[in-house]
């Protein structure tokens, strides 16, 4: 298993650096955990590979959360040391794994006790080639990977399906936008790119200046967040001859779980959802309310059993339409709001690029609705005019707000907790 890496900087220069991985004979002996938090994208990727390949198992930490957490969170996973882009510390704790293996936190590491999950190293492996299998990736495609590395998509489609299929891979070293993608796909003749969702509309929104000839993946992937058929319609219009597909997944599930391939002539100009697609292979899920799913690809603590991923799921048009997470239900007066839903009617407005609701602790009624709105705030009337016209009273927001950014994770997930907390504090 190989693969080349080819590092892009701010400037253009490159580097490149082909790696390899041969799966040595399991030695019975405790290997020690190393804490991994490198923001230098090249290094992380040496570094990664090094560690296994010595036996060692990688605990991969988001470089970007203050060193004193960093610190914290790698003795409370048991790492022996932490390796930062500033060197080594060494730490006096001390647990070991039997098995060679990873060990991924989830998006939310920013507190001292993130979700952590370890996973046997054959887990990544098949997860990667399931992941190849889905979305028909062909080995020597060239891939564009523009999302963090340090997080479990990126560890294990970033690296592992590459290496999986002997791909050459183009890594921009510093985080990029519409313009230079659509650059890098042009000057790279890419095959393969993956997007999330915000990056998507960052290309969107920057074609109508983009002077340059459009180059088109063969490929093109968008994971991680809620997109819209309206949303995903113009992306095809840009890259008109690349097969499009949506992506849905959890850390502790491997990640990679429903691959949904577009019928782009189906795609609605409204503001849908797209469906989760089809489970990979050897997945099984179940529905009750909330997703469930049994994959082989899951944590060591979950390989046996059906996890509740608490996202809430119907059916719909021969599809699992998520409707939102089961946690961020605001419960207004005994009457539940479902924030999706509400989020969806005011992102159907000309002018809205993103916006949240969230649930306001309330002794009286218990929670009551807040919005924040990515718009000008010219346009409030039209958003209010649109609520009191579609929805029940129980469901308006009590409040809008233009004011607040909406802060988020890497991976451009809303962090809802966060941002009740600035609401809060406003």
């Amino acid at each position: 298993m190989k693969s080349k890496f080819i590092f892009i900087s701010e400037d253009s220069s490159k580097d490149s650096v082909v790696l390899e991985y041969k799966k040595t004979t399991e030695i019975d002996t405790n290997k020690k955990i190393i804490g991994l938090a490198v923001k230098n994208k090249k290094e992380f990727v040496s570094l990664y590979f090094d560690l296994l390949e010595r036996g060692f198992v990688p605990l991969v930490l988001n470089a970007s959360i203050p060193i004193t957490t960093l610190k914290q969170i790698a003795k409370d996973h048991g790492a022996t040391r932490l390796v930062l882009d500033s060197g080594t510390i060494e730490m006096d704790s001390g647990q070991t794994k039997k098995k060679s293996g990873h060990i991924l936190c989830s998006s939310g590491t920013s507190s001292a006790s993130p979700k952590s999950y370890f996973f046997d190293i054959s887990k990544p492996i098949e997860n990667s080639q399931a992941h190849n299998n889905s979305l028909g990736i062909e080995e020597g495609m060239r891939v564009l990977f523009a999302l963090p590395l340090s997080h479990s998509f990126g560890v294990v489609v970033g690296l592992w399906s590459s290496l999986n299929a002997n791909l050459e891979v183009v890594v921009p070293l510093e985080a990029i936008g519409g313009q230079k993608i659509l650059n890098l796909c042009r000057e790279e003749e890419i095959d393969v790119l993956y997007l999330t969702p915000s990056l998507a509309r960052q290309i969107i929104k920057f074609k109508k200046f983009y002077k340059g000839p459009i180059h088109s993946p063969k490929i093109v992937s968008i994971g991680s967040s809620m997109l819209f058929q309206d949303e995903l319609l113009k992306l095809t219009q840009i890259f008109d001859k690349a097969t499009f597909f949506y992506t849905y997944g959890l850390t502790e599930m491997g990640p990679r779980a429903f691959t949904n391939k577009i019928d782009v002539k189906a795609l609605s100009d409204e503001g849908l959802p797209l469906s989760l697609g089809k489970p990979l292979e050897g997945i099984d899920y179940r529905v009750s309310e909330t997703l469930k799913l049994k994959s082989p690809y899951a944590c060591e603590s979950l390989e046996e059993e059906f996890y509740d991923t608490q996202d809430l799921v119907e059916q719909e048009g021969g599809g699992l339409i998520i409707k939102g997470r089961n946690d961020d239900v605001i419960i207004h007066q005994g009457i539940n709001v479902y924030p999706y839903e509400i989020e969806t009617l005011v992102k159907s407005i000309e002018g809205v690029d993103e916006c949240v609701l969230v649930g306001m602790p309330s002794k009286i009624y218990g929670q009551i609705p807040y919005m924040v709105v990515k718009a000008p705030e010219s346009i409030r009337e039209l958003i209010e005019k649109l609520l009191n016209d579609s929805l029940a009273q129980s469901h308006i927001p009590k409040e809008i707000r233009f004011d607040i950014e909406i802060p988020k994770t890497s991976l451009g997930k809303v962090k809802r907790k966060q941002l009740l907390q600035l609401l809060q504090d406003a």
